[in-house]
């Protein structure tokens, strides 16, 4: 089955039934909150994502291995522009809890996450290029996590490694915690200008990490 609208369509299936209207009515509301912070609100319609939910954990995991995201049991969602289409894919609220750290997730979760990987889709319409390709994995998920408000119920982190971070041994909220120091330092702009400048990133991480570490700058 699936629902059509301006900036999304979703597929889904009968086990879906009973929250997928939840699900559109977040999507719709939350929208244009990331259009608007990317300057984006007259997106091409051809550019729109479709949004795949997964009723069969064992079909993402191998989508997964073939879209080139990796066999992490903790991947539960991914966004792929794939010949010319991009496509959010996620496992749906009964399946999300066999992936490893999502046990307990819920359809607030699910919510999010499909927000979250809504922002990589702009993120990745905004610049033109393979977000790996611009930008360095924290910002990728820090602005995501930021502007998505995924995780705005933990506290934002008061120390950061430079070496965690560059070998990807951090959470999320860690990378939260870096791209919020940035949008309260410098603003929108600034973060919209660097969005395809990984080079600038990287040379940014060591004043953010001595800022968080040694100042204490960030609002909590």
């Amino acid at each position: 089955m699936t629902f059509y609208s301006k900036n999304f369509d979703i597929y889904y299936t009968k086990d879906d039934l009973d929250y997928i209207p939840e699900i559109i009515n977040f999507l719709t509301e939350r929208i244009p909150e990331l259009t608007n912070f990317f300057k984006l609100e007259n997106l091409d319609t051809k550019d729109k994502p479709q949004i795949i939910l997964y009723n069969d954990y064992n079909q993402f995991r191998n989508d997964c291995v073939i879209y080139n995201i990796g066999s992490s049991s903790y991947i539960v969602a991914f966004f792929k522009r794939i010949h010319g289409i991009n496509t959010i894919r996620a496992l749906n609220l009964k399946e999300q809890k066999k992936g490893t750290g999502h046990e307990n997730d819920n359809l607030e979760k699910l919510m999010l996450r499909l927000l979250h990987e809504y922002a990589h889709f702009l993120h990745r319409i905004k610049i033109n290029m393979p977000l790996t390709e611009g930008s360095t994995l924290w910002f990728i998920e820090g602005l995501a996590t930021t502007i998505t408000h995924q995780y705005d119920h933990l506290p934002l982190e008061t120390t950061c490694n430079i070496e965690d971070i560059t070998n990807q041994k951090v959470g999320y909220n860690t990378y939260r915690t870096l791209v919020t120091y940035l949008l309260q330092k410098y603003g929108q702009e600034f973060l919209l200008n660097i969005l395809d400048k990984k080079d600038v990133q990287e040379n940014l991480l060591p004043t953010i990490c001595e800022e968080i570490n040694h100042k204490n700058t960030l609002k909590k």
